[in-house]
């Protein structure tokens, strides 16, 4: 944790023409001890007393401390006996300096957050906590006494705040026997967002309540001594006495907090934080609708199309299905149709064996067998054979393989037209010639 806290100290001479404060820090003691160690004096008697008292303060307690070992409490005691020798010493070798003394108050920090402390005199050490500032150490001047007064009843509130003792002080580091310390018992433990602050008395130009609102302002302890010591200055105070602090600030749970300007903006930061949020929620709101309407209008689009081009296949009929039943076929030519491959067009049937023909209605149709005559006279006497054929398909094979009366040129009778006569003497040639050819084989064999 002591790695975390930053520490700064600055000082103001107010209305005096010197500067009779002094302060020391030391983030760390030494090399067996890694707490920091933090001193402030404010000296009196004089320009040349007082500042001479509270330098060979601060340098005698920091001297001693840092070759010191053991309990905390003992070494801060021996510490402040340690500056006040300093000062002694000094008096004794500069008699003109016999009324010079100053306060005192030293502050040591472990690494865990542990704080200690001694004084003397009446510098504060406040430490603000959970918003609430408060007084760690005793007021040794005479400003307790007419308080403890006023409680009683023997002196009125208002004479004890104008009471001219009031300021005086009832212990003090002069060289002499120091009549009233204050050394902490046990330690304070410091937490996230504390803060802790060594002053002499002429910060308490401000109020506490002025020094706490400047705490919660500002987060680094340099950014909060120039802010105390500048309100301090700006008031220009005629009496203002010389102002001095040393600030520690612990680290802030919330980090959002580092981001703040050092102005101050306390009321302001919150609400356009809250503002910034709403709208950074408002806007992951609207993408995730938005989202889940394109998902919803993918899908559905998605469904369509797949459903559009779903392939319709027809299954393949069944071969009871696709095969027509014939009518009034001679069972011998629907045999030869399964048989024999065939080529069918408009005009005639052409097949690859001998053929004998056939008529549909009037036309002369080629079939594929031959009837055989009885006798050659039969043969010769005979008509052809005159069938009839509907339009058939051939074995569950195509359109092209089906054989169309429709497409077959329908001859009229011979009485109603002369293409009929022209159609019966090719008729008559062609049995003529058949018979001619029968004759030639029998007169062979």
């Amino acid at each position: 944790m002591l790695s975390k806290m930053t520490a700064s100290g600055g000082q103001i001479q107010g209305a005096r023409d010197y500067q009779e404060d002094s302060y020391c820090i030391i983030e760390k003691v030494s090399h067996q001890d890694d707490g920091a160690l933090y001193v402030l004096a404010d000296g009196m008697g004089g320009h040349d007393g007082g500042a001479q008292a509270s330098e060979l303060a601060v340098k005698g307690f920091c001297d001693s401390f840092r070759q010191s070992q053991g309990d905390i409490p003992e070494r801060l005691s021996q510490a402040l006996r340690a500056a006040n020798s300093e000062i002694a010493d000094f008096v004794t070798d500069n008699p003109d300096f016999e009324d010079m003394g100053t306060t005192l108050v030293g502050v040591y920090i472990d690494i865990s957050g542990a704080l200690w402390w001694v004084s003397v005199g009446d510098s504060p050490l406040w430490r603000v906590h959970n918003g609430q500032i408060t007084q760690l150490n005793d007021d040794h001047s005479m400003g307790p006494v007419f308080d403890k007064m006023v409680e009683l009843g023997d002196m009125t509130a208002s004479e004890a705040k104008n009471n001219p003792k009031r300021n005086a002080l009832r212990s003090v580091v002069h060289g002499k026997d120091i009549k009233l310390v204050d050394v902490s018992a046990e330690p304070v433990q410091l937490t996230d967002g504390d803060c802790v602050i060594l002053a002499s008395d002429g910060v308490e130009s401000l109020t506490e309540d002025a020094i706490q609102t400047h705490v919660e302002q500002q987060v680094m302890a340099e950014h909060l001594v120039s802010a105390i010591l500048h309100d301090i200055d700006s008031k220009q105070l005629s009496h203002q006495d010389n102002a001095t602090l040393i600030a520690i600030s612990m680290p802030r749970a919330d980090k959002s907090a580092l981001s703040q300007p050092e102005v101050n903006t306390r009321h302001v930061a919150p609400q356009t934080q809250t503002v910034k949020s709403t709208n950074r929620h408002l806007l992951i709101v609207v993408a995730l609708l938005l989202t889940l309407i394109v998902v919803i209008f993918g899908a559905v689009l998605f469904g369509s199309s797949q459903d559009s081009f779903d392939p319709q296949i027809t299954p393949p009929p069944l071969p009871s299905e696709s095969k027509e039943t014939t009518k009034n076929v001679p069972p011998d030519i629907d045999e030869s149709l399964d048989e024999d491959p065939h080529e069918i067009d408009n005009e005639s049937v052409n097949f690859e064996e001998d053929t004998i023909d056939h008529q549909v209605g009037d036309v002369p149709v080629k079939s594929e067998d031959k009837r055989q005559p009885e006798t050659d006279a039969e043969t010769e006497a005979k008509d052809p054979v005159v069938r009839d054929v509907e339009p058939s398909e051939a074995n569950g094979k195509g359109e092209s393989d089906i054989l169309d009366a429709d497409n077959v040129q329908q001859p009229v009778n011979t009485q109603e037209s002369d293409d009929e006569e022209e159609t019966c003497d090719l008729l008559l040639e062609d049995e003529q010639s058949c018979a001619q050819a029968q004759s030639n084989d029998d007169g062979t064999e």
